[in-house]
């Protein structure tokens, strides 16, 4: 629910950070609290499958197989977001396993287009 709620009706609205605070923050500080808690799901979600494989408690093949691309998607859908909040609430790790993650999974993706060709 979370993953359709974000993908298919929230962040085809957000284009850029100004419809991030519109329709998330400031439905939050009226206390809607749909938009932000579906997000904080995935959030939530992706950064502990992080933490997992950063302690050798879930392989990184795994992750891939299954999560891939809603991972990928979700970063790339998100960064501009995850960065400004970074640098707005002055924590440069907030969202740093979702990118490891990312980057870990662009890797893969890389290695497996260099073998196949």
């Amino acid at each position: 629910m979370a993953y359709g709620h974000s993908r298919y009706l929230l962040l085809p609205q957000i284009k850029e950070f100004s419809d991030y605070e519109r329709l998330v923050l400031n439905e939050m500080a009226k206390g809607n609290l749909t938009p932000w808690f579906h997000m904080q799901i995935l959030v939530t979600y992706f950064e502990g499958l992080a933490m997992l494989v950063k302690r050798g408690l879930m392989d990184m093949e795994v992750v891939e197989d299954l999560f891939a691309n809603r991972i990928i998607w979700y970063w790339e859908a998100m960064k501009d977001i995850f960065y400004t909040r970074r640098s707005q609430l002055r924590d440069p790790k907030m969202y740093d396993s979702i990118e490891y993650l990312y980057n870990e999974l662009k890797k893969r993706e890389k290695q497996s287009a260099t073998i196949a060709s």
